[in-house]
């Protein structure tokens, strides 16, 4: 029933053209309803009676009858087709409408490849179910619905012997339609999980072939494709079982009717022309009944992919404006935040807790903070991804609340970490920034973006399409289009997003260059963990836990020694790392954040640091895989890495996210046992790395390391268990 209310309210705004299809289900029914009881009356009154009059008029309705049974059969089947692409359409239109409305919580949640299914996989088996298995279940009902009354009027004993048809037949389906459900849900969800799957190795095929991972990647695949092999067998077979059990359980109520009708006709109790107009009507029943069977299986299988269509369309979407909202026509860029906080919906801990901060117009703030310090949920709070829990954000005095979104948008500019460029030109992915914009304003955005030099000595300059994500630049190139595109709207703010962590050290320096030049008398917020990247910041917020616990300039800030950001400080200092990125060096000192290292002697100390050696790993690379041996310690020098582990039904989940400064893998040094959890670069990295074999080098050759190593492994033990 559940079911069948939803797929109604799917068709609701077409009800005209369904009613249309209703009565021409009508029509066909009504003439195949009039076939067994013409033939009754040609049987026993007409043919038996020599009226040939009678003759003719059954036959003439008869023809009547068919040429209306035609012409409605086939209105009938362009109207549901009609229909079917209309619905189809819509809830494609609708869907894409939603996913456009949905906060960026909500996509980190959930897989690309999960939303891709739902988009195509998942309507379309809705569409099939609304196209023919709809038409066929009404078809059926209708069939029987109709003709088993007349049974009864033409023999009541009879008719309540051939009853028996309907439940014998539906029996099946009303037992296994939950299972055949539950089936399609868990597919549906296999699909998705494989076309996520084929999505990373179709965008990660470069690291794939370099590191030769193919056979790696074949198993996985292949793993997944068993799995979704074996979900479709067992949703197919209880799905043909549906089919089967209409089909056996009506053949053996006509074979009881049979039997007893002709007892009933030797007897003399019944006419043999009622008897075959009986006949007539009870196979329309069991034509009934094989409808229902056809029209069953293909809309129990939407039952899954309608939940999962349910289940993402009940997504809570980005906060609508208010009625009464306002577009300014300009805007200064003052910000303030009065009690801000906010909870992600479902979190039970607050993101964001009693934020106050006021960013002067025309000034350029930095908001850093350890990872999931809620700097990101801020900035998303800046642009209306989603509204604060409670409190109260102003633009130039105005609540974010009352001015309109696309207003808001249309003064702000924005640079992400992963700046995405669209398939098309190079003109067309800046000119997203303000798709009105003419040529020239294009080109002079590129210039200030200091970009122009550059696409002048690409194939075909401006109009040279890119590749896939812009593969065909370079990551500098890419940020300079995200910043032209930004900057193309003259934007009184600019939201800065990790706009420099994918970039190697020289390009990020020009790269920060060409943004202090662009950001002169705008307001810049800017989101970083790169502390080297906010010094000439007008103001630092320090983030923790959700709350601002510092600010200040980077003079004022790193005078604090026990202040999150004096020690964020520490931690990011101590590395030296060329331009491009191939070498970089450790300062002694600087191990002695590690607590492993802390109590070493000087010379060991400088021995050590000379032990690591620097490898450059490129964004979406996996580091160390879980389960395999560990012989290697790294710290990170530049870069972002994010630490996974698998559950016994393989499902992977992120543990922690590290960034500069920190550092993985003390059990390698320690144990040489199996990696607990794998660790992937989300962005370039540069990584120095301390292989097992020369720490234990170390330990044999310097008098007293070894105790001291060995006192610190037994205290961080101890810590480990009495946390757990």
């Amino acid at each position: 029933m559940r079911l069948g209310r939803r797929a109604l309210q799917r068709l609701r705004p077409y009800w005209r053209q369904a009613a249309l299809v209703g009565a021409a289900l009508v029509v066909e029914i009504g003439y195949w309803t009039l076939v067994p009881l013409a033939l009754r009356v040609l049987i026993d009154d007409a043919v038996s009676g020599g009226d040939a009059p009678l003759v003719a008029r059954t036959l003439a309705l008869m023809g009547v009858g068919f040429v209306a049974m035609a012409v409605a059969s086939t209105g009938r089947s362009w109207l549901a087709a009609r229909i079917g692409s209309r619905v189809l359409t819509d809830s494609r239109l609708r869907l894409f409408e939603h996913l456009q409305r949905l906060p960026p919580h909500v996509y980190a949640r959930r897989s690309s490849g999960d939303i891709s299914a739902a988009f195509l996989t998942d309507l379309n088996a809705v569409e099939v179910a609304l196209t023919l298995g709809l038409p066929e279940i009404a078809w059926g009902t209708l069939q029987i619905g109709v003709n088993l009354p007349l049974l009864f009027v033409l023999h009541w004993p009879l008719a309540l012997v051939a009853c028996l048809v309907v439940p014998m037949a539906m029996a099946g389906p009303r037992l296994l339609a939950p299972r055949v459900a539950a089936a399609g849900y868990l597919r549906r969800q296999a699909e998705g999980h494989l076309l996520t799957t084929l999505q990373e190795q179709i965008g990660g095929r470069s690291v794939i072939r370099v590191f030769g991972l193919e056979r790696l990647m074949h198993e996985r695949v292949r793993t997944e494709l068993g799995h979704l092999g074996n979900l479709t067998a067992r949703e197919g077979f209880r799905i043909r079982l549906v089919g089967r059990s209409t089909t056996i359980g009506s053949a053996l109520g006509q074979l009881v009717v049979f039997a007893t009708g002709s007892v009933l006709v030797f007897r003399g109790e019944l006419s043999v022309g009622t008897f075959v107009g009986f006949i007539g009507l009870l196979l329309n029943v069991d034509e009934g009944v094989h409808w229902l069977g056809f029209g069953l299986p293909p809309f129990l299988q939407a039952a899954g992919p309608m939940q999962r269509l349910d289940e993402l369309l009940a997504e809570p979407v980005e906060p609508a404006d208010s009625p009464d909202a306002i577009v300014p026509a300009s805007l200064a860029g003052q910000i303030e935040l009065q009690q801000v906080s906010f909870t992600y919906p479902g979190g039970e801990r607050p993101s964001l807790r009693d934020l106050d901060l006021r960013i002067a117009a025309g000034s350029h703030v930095a908001i850093v903070g350890p990872s999931g310090s809620g700097k990101s949920t801020l900035l998303g709070i800046l642009m209306r991804a989603f509204d604060p829990t409670s409190g109260r954000i102003t633009v130039d005095g105005d609540d974010l609340r009352r001015v309109r979104r696309d207003g808001l948008l249309g003064h702000l500019g924005v640079v992400f970490q992963e700046s995405f460029l669209f398939a098309g030109t190079v003109r067309d992915n800046i000119r997203l920034g303000r798709p009105a914009a003419s040529d020239a304003e294009v080109e002079a955005a590129a210039r200030a973006a200091q970009l122009h030099e550059a696409i002048q000595h690409l194939p075909n300059g401006y109009e040279t399409p890119l590749g896939e994500g812009g593969g065909g630049l370079s990551g500098g190139q890419r940020q300079r289009v995200a910043l032209a595109r930004a900057m193309l709207r003259n934007p009184a703010i600019l939201l800065l997003d990790e706009p420099t962590s994918a970039l190697d050290p020289l390009t990020e320096a020009e790269f920060i260059a060409t943004l202090g030049r662009l950001s002169a008398g705008r307001t810049v917020v800017s989101v970083t963990h790169r502390l080297q990247t906010v010094l000439g910041a007008d103001h630092i917020f320090v983030m923790d836990h959700g709350q601002v616990v510092q600010r200040g300039s980077h003079a004022a800030l790193v005078r604090d020694p026990d202040g999150v950001y004096a020690r964020l400080w520490a931690s990011q200092s101590g590395f030296s790392v060329s331009a491009d990125g191939l070498h970089a060096e450790v300062a002694p000192t600087r191990l002695r954040l590690v607590p492993l290292f802390a109590g070493l002697p000087e010379p060991a100390l400088a021995r050590l640091a000379r032990q690591f050696a620097p490898e450059r790993v490129a964004g979406g690379r996996t580091i160390v895989a879980q389960g395999e041996l560990g012989d290697r310690f790294y710290l990170i020098a530049r870069g972002t890495v994010e630490v996974t582990q698998r559950d016994g039904a393989g499902t992977e989940q992120v543990l922690n996210v590290l960034t500069d400064g920190d550092y993985f893998g003390e059990l390698a040094l320690l144990q040489h046992g199996p990696r607990t959890a794998s660790v992937r670069a989300r962005t370039p990295c540069v990584l120095l790395g301390l292989a097992a074999q020369h720490f234990e080098r170390l330990l044999a050759e310097e008098t007293g390391v070894r105790e001291t190593i060995e006192r610190v492994a037994a205290e961080r033990s101890a810590v480990s268990v009495s946390a757990r």
